[in-house]
Protein backbone atom coordinates (compact mmCIF):
# COMPACT_ATOMS: atom_id res chain seq x y z
CA UNK A 1 0.00 0.00 0.00
CA UNK A 2 3.28 2.35 -0.27
CA UNK A 3 2.03 3.44 -3.40
CA UNK A 4 -1.70 4.31 -2.38
CA UNK A 5 -1.34 8.20 -1.86
CA UNK A 6 1.43 8.97 -4.69
CA UNK A 7 0.26 11.89 -6.68
CA UNK A 8 0.46 11.91 -10.49
CA UNK A 9 4.36 12.13 -11.72
CA UNK A 10 3.69 15.67 -13.68
CA UNK A 11 0.89 17.02 -11.35
CA UNK A 12 -1.44 19.68 -12.36
CA UNK A 13 1.30 22.63 -13.44
CA UNK A 14 4.42 20.65 -14.56
CA UNK A 15 6.23 23.21 -16.20
CA UNK A 16 6.11 25.17 -12.65
CA UNK A 17 7.36 22.11 -10.60
CA UNK A 18 10.04 21.82 -13.10
CA UNK A 19 10.89 25.63 -13.25
CA UNK A 20 10.50 25.33 -8.97
CA UNK A 21 12.76 22.45 -8.71
CA UNK A 22 15.78 23.91 -10.89
CA UNK A 23 15.55 27.42 -8.98
CA UNK A 24 15.53 25.20 -6.19
CA UNK A 25 18.48 22.97 -7.11
CA UNK A 26 20.70 26.09 -7.54
CA UNK A 27 19.81 27.29 -4.05
CA UNK A 28 19.80 23.59 -2.17
CA UNK A 29 23.70 23.54 -4.25
CA UNK A 30 25.05 26.52 -2.69
CA UNK A 31 23.22 24.92 1.14
CA UNK A 32 24.56 21.41 0.30
CA UNK A 33 28.44 23.07 -0.72
CA UNK A 34 29.10 25.48 2.23
CA UNK A 35 27.82 22.47 4.70
CA UNK A 36 29.85 20.36 3.11
CA UNK A 37 32.86 22.65 3.31
CA UNK A 38 32.13 23.55 7.26
CA UNK A 39 32.13 19.54 7.74
CA UNK A 40 35.04 18.79 5.92
CA UNK A 41 36.75 21.80 8.42
CA UNK A 42 35.60 20.11 11.11
CA UNK A 43 36.78 16.62 10.19
CA UNK A 44 39.78 17.45 10.06
CA UNK A 45 40.41 19.42 13.00
CA UNK A 46 39.01 16.48 14.71
CA UNK A 47 42.12 14.67 12.38
CA UNK A 48 40.16 12.88 10.20
CA UNK A 49 40.40 13.44 6.23
CA UNK A 50 37.35 13.05 4.60
CA UNK A 51 37.53 9.89 1.50
CA UNK A 52 36.37 10.84 -1.83
CA UNK A 53 33.03 9.58 -2.49
CA UNK A 54 31.83 7.06 -4.82
CA UNK A 55 30.17 9.34 -7.10
CA UNK A 56 33.60 11.23 -6.71
CA UNK A 57 35.52 8.20 -8.09
CA UNK A 58 33.22 7.35 -10.62
CA UNK A 59 33.77 11.27 -12.03
CA UNK A 60 37.30 10.71 -11.97
CA UNK A 61 37.58 8.16 -14.59
CA UNK A 62 34.29 7.00 -16.09
CA UNK A 63 33.20 8.35 -19.45
CA UNK A 64 31.42 11.60 -19.08
CA UNK A 65 28.33 10.42 -20.83
CA UNK A 66 27.91 7.44 -19.08
CA UNK A 67 28.64 9.57 -16.01
CA UNK A 68 25.75 12.25 -16.52
CA UNK A 69 23.67 9.62 -17.36
CA UNK A 70 24.15 7.86 -14.26
CA UNK A 71 24.02 10.71 -11.74
CA UNK A 72 22.45 13.24 -13.20
CA UNK A 73 19.21 11.70 -15.29
CA UNK A 74 18.49 7.96 -13.56
CA UNK A 75 20.05 8.49 -9.87
CA UNK A 76 17.46 11.69 -9.40
CA UNK A 77 14.51 9.59 -10.81
CA UNK A 78 14.98 6.67 -8.94
CA UNK A 79 16.08 7.92 -6.20
CA UNK A 80 12.61 10.12 -5.70
CA UNK A 81 10.61 7.58 -6.60
CA UNK A 82 11.42 6.28 -3.76
CA UNK A 83 12.53 8.30 -1.62
CA UNK A 84 9.81 10.74 -1.54
CA UNK A 85 7.32 8.55 -3.64
CA UNK A 86 7.43 5.64 -1.80
CA UNK A 87 9.03 6.42 2.04
CA UNK A 88 7.62 9.94 2.21
CA UNK A 89 4.23 8.82 1.47
CA UNK A 90 4.47 5.61 3.31
CA UNK A 91 5.95 7.51 6.71
CA UNK A 92 3.60 10.14 6.25
CA UNK A 93 0.72 8.05 6.32
CA UNK A 94 2.31 5.73 9.20
CA UNK A 95 3.90 8.27 11.32
CA UNK A 96 2.63 11.55 10.52
CA UNK A 97 4.33 14.81 9.11
CA UNK A 98 7.37 14.99 10.82
CA UNK A 99 8.31 11.47 10.98
CA UNK A 100 7.91 11.63 6.96
CA UNK A 101 9.88 14.33 6.61
CA UNK A 102 13.20 13.29 8.85
CA UNK A 103 13.11 9.89 7.98
CA UNK A 104 12.94 10.25 4.70
CA UNK A 105 15.64 12.86 5.16
CA UNK A 106 18.02 10.61 7.38
CA UNK A 107 17.35 7.79 5.32
CA UNK A 108 18.52 9.09 1.84
CA UNK A 109 21.54 10.51 4.13
CA UNK A 110 22.85 7.53 5.33
CA UNK A 111 22.21 5.29 1.94
CA UNK A 112 24.66 7.89 0.60
CA UNK A 113 27.34 6.40 3.03
CA UNK A 114 29.87 9.17 3.57
CA UNK A 115 30.60 10.95 6.66
CA UNK A 116 31.21 14.10 5.09
CA UNK A 117 27.97 14.19 3.05
CA UNK A 118 26.09 12.72 5.67
CA UNK A 119 24.68 16.18 6.84
CA UNK A 120 24.76 17.90 3.83
CA UNK A 121 22.30 15.21 2.30
CA UNK A 122 20.09 14.97 5.35
CA UNK A 123 20.04 19.09 4.53
CA UNK A 124 19.10 18.33 0.67
CA UNK A 125 16.19 15.43 1.97
CA UNK A 126 14.87 17.95 3.62
CA UNK A 127 14.90 20.45 0.75
CA UNK A 128 13.64 17.26 -1.51
CA UNK A 129 10.98 16.63 0.65
CA UNK A 130 9.69 20.06 1.45
CA UNK A 131 9.68 20.47 -2.70
CA UNK A 132 7.39 17.58 -2.90
CA UNK A 133 5.21 18.15 0.09
CA UNK A 134 4.63 21.92 -1.35
CA UNK A 135 4.06 20.58 -4.63
CA UNK A 136 2.03 17.40 -4.92
CA UNK A 137 3.93 16.04 -8.07
CA UNK A 138 7.87 14.37 -8.19
CA UNK A 139 8.82 16.00 -10.96
CA UNK A 140 9.69 19.25 -8.66
CA UNK A 141 12.04 16.95 -6.62
CA UNK A 142 13.60 15.01 -9.61
CA UNK A 143 14.06 18.73 -11.30
CA UNK A 144 16.05 19.58 -8.07
CA UNK A 145 17.65 16.90 -7.51
CA UNK A 146 19.02 16.74 -10.82
CA UNK A 147 19.94 20.80 -10.78
CA UNK A 148 22.25 19.89 -7.75
CA UNK A 149 24.09 16.77 -9.35
CA UNK A 150 23.93 18.87 -12.47
CA UNK A 151 26.10 21.34 -11.08
CA UNK A 152 28.70 19.27 -9.38
CA UNK A 153 29.38 16.75 -12.34
CA UNK A 154 29.64 19.62 -14.40
CA UNK A 155 32.30 21.40 -12.02
CA UNK A 156 33.58 18.17 -11.32
CA UNK A 157 33.91 17.26 -15.15
CA UNK A 158 35.43 20.60 -16.17
CA UNK A 159 38.25 20.33 -13.13
CA UNK A 160 38.86 16.40 -14.76
CA UNK A 161 39.54 17.63 -17.78
CA UNK A 162 41.64 20.96 -16.72
CA UNK A 163 39.33 23.29 -17.88
CA UNK A 164 39.30 25.07 -14.53
CA UNK A 165 40.79 24.91 -11.01
CA UNK A 166 39.27 25.16 -7.89
CA UNK A 167 40.89 25.64 -4.89
CA UNK A 168 39.64 23.17 -3.17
Amino acid sequence: RALAGLPSFPGREPLKAAALGVAWGVAAWVVSTVLIGIVAVVLQQLGMEPEPQAAERAIEMLNPVLVVLAIVVFAPIAEEVFFRGVVFNAWLREGGRRFAFIGSALLFAVIHVSLLSLIPIFALGLMLAWIYDRTGTLLAPIAMHATVNGISVALALLVRFDVVRLPV
